[in-house]
């Protein structure tokens, strides 16, 4: 069996090597044969694909700019993986989190979706004052998306979960996540940290709060006609 990790990046050269280095360094079950590490550069203006590159056992897929959604659709269509789950170019992979979020599917062929904690960290580089801008939360939190989140091939492909909405330009996660829920896949939570979340200064949140906004208006639109139809 194969394990595909996808790793979307736009202007990301500052931590991409970090984030790789976390996916080589998992550790894996004996049924998993191969690991396969896709960067899906989305038009990046610095050296991210450069860096990506450079590592032997990655391969690089360019694109023009859109968004993190159309990356990761990108990644999902040219992976191999019979499990596939996905990772930030500025986050960390437990060295544990392949064994976790696997343990479940290996148990029981039942489990579709496998869904993991995060853990936030402060990025060591950044100046006092400019940490002290941040929040980290304190405890380890279910995460959206990133690290955190592993299926069944068929989920994405087959089940009718299916793939990112590239119409939003963030929170595509939490709308994807949304979509696993309701589309009857049997979930499994793993009570363990599966990532770490860096915090910077140039996070999504901070560099598009206004549209971020705008987005997660529209997902929680959709979750009010969700719960209404249902109530029908």
């Amino acid at each position: 069996m194969i394990l595909s990790i996808v790793i979307p990046v736009w202007n990301g050269e500052k931590y991409i090597a970090e984030a790789i280095r976390s996916a080589l360094s998992l550790k894996l079950p004996g049924d998993i044969k191969e690991l396969e590490i896709l960067v899906v550069d989305d038009g990046s203006e610095d050296a991210s694909a450069q860096i990506a590159g450079s590592f032997p056992e990655v391969k690089v897929l360019r694109y023009s700019h859109r968004n993190t959604a159309a990356a990761r659709n990108a990644g999902i269509r040219v992976s191999r993986g019979d499990f596939l789950f996905f990772l930030d170019a500025d986050d960390i992979l437990e060295e544990d989190a392949a064994m976790n979020l696997l343990k479940p599917f290996l148990a029981d062929p039942s489990v579709m979706v496998t869904i993991g904690l995060t853990e936030d960290f402060i990025s060591p580089e950044l100046a006092p004052d400019e940490k002290q801008k941040l929040l980290p939360r304190t405890e380890p939190y279910e995460g959206c998306i990133a690290g955190c989140v592993m299926t069944r091939r068929q989920v994405l492909l087959e089940n009718g979960a299916g793939l990112f909405d590239e119409t939003l330009t963030s929170g595509e996660g939490v709308d994807w996540l949304l979509k696993l829920r309701q589309s009857g896949n049997e979930i499994r939570k793993v009570p363990a940290t599966t990532s770490r979340r860096r915090l910077h200064l140039t996070n999504t949140g901070r560099r598009a709060a206004g549209e971020e906004m705008k987005n997660y208006a529209a997902i929680l639109r959709k979750m009010r006609r969700i719960k209404k139809d249902g109530e029908k």
